[in-house]
């Protein structure tokens, strides 16, 4: 292909006693990777030019703008039949790193009813591109968990909390959790009766309650 770099927009240059037309053609590539040629060139009419876009590490391809109208994330264009001026446009994004484990801080626990837990999720590998998580439970009944991994006690009895990540990897953890009933702590009012009294130590409650008696009446 004939290209040149000119410092006019547009040039006729005679050949031949022919006037021939050079159009610019102007190719760019977004962060994250490259496409050769680039900048800004001129084709002689008719002409065409082959272009290849390549992704820098870490990134992928995602379109090519052809004067605005995508043409799909092709690594390569053959540019042909040049009658205009074209801009061509690469577009690059970070690469989608899927996630490829769920490791959960608990996977068989037990809370008392009524009380909160919190699960803990860490995603592998770190720098995975979504780490939008779902958790769900398997009977609301017995406990239910919010949007952040936190699990409320409702009911005694046993469910599982699942954890699946939403980039589409189907990944997922489980943790199974026993609701177990609260244990009564409450102490009788009336006090302990059942401990030992001494002999002294009851004849002075003996004569305390008969001077109380004679004392009421």
């Amino acid at each position: 292909v004939s290209l040149t770099n000119c410092s006019e927009d547009k040039m006729l240059v005679q050949s031949d006693g022919n006037n021939v037309k050079y159009y610019a053609v102007d190719s760019q590539a977004e962060q994250g990777g490259m496409i050769s040629p680039s900048g800004t060139y001129y084709a002689i009419q008719g002409a065409k030019v082959n272009y290849r876009m390549d992704a820098d590490t870490g990134y992928e391809l995602k379109d090519v703008l052809v004067d605005g109208n995508s043409i799909g994330a092709i690594e390569q264009y053959e540019l042909k039949g040049i009658d205009a001026d074209h801009k061509i446009l690469a577009k690059f994004a970070p690469k989608n790193v899927l996630i490829e484990n769920i490791k959960l801080n608990v996977t068989n626990t037990s809370v008392q009813n009524k009380d909160t837990l919190k699960l803990e999720a860490t995603i592998v590998p770190e720098n995975a591109t979504n780490k939008e998580l779902e958790w769900i439970s398997e009977n609301n009944h017995i406990a239910k968990v919010d949007n952040t991994g936190i699990v409320m006690a409702v009911e005694t009895g046993q469910t599982t909390i699942t954890v699946k990540a939403k980039d589409g990897s189907g990944i997922e953890a489980s943790c199974i959790i026993t609701v177990t009933k609260k244990p009564d702590n409450g102490s009788s009012q009336g006090g302990n009766t059942s401990g030992s009294v001494t002999p002294g130590a009851a004849s002075r409650s003996i004569a305390t309650w008969g001077y109380a008696s004679a004392r009421i009446s």
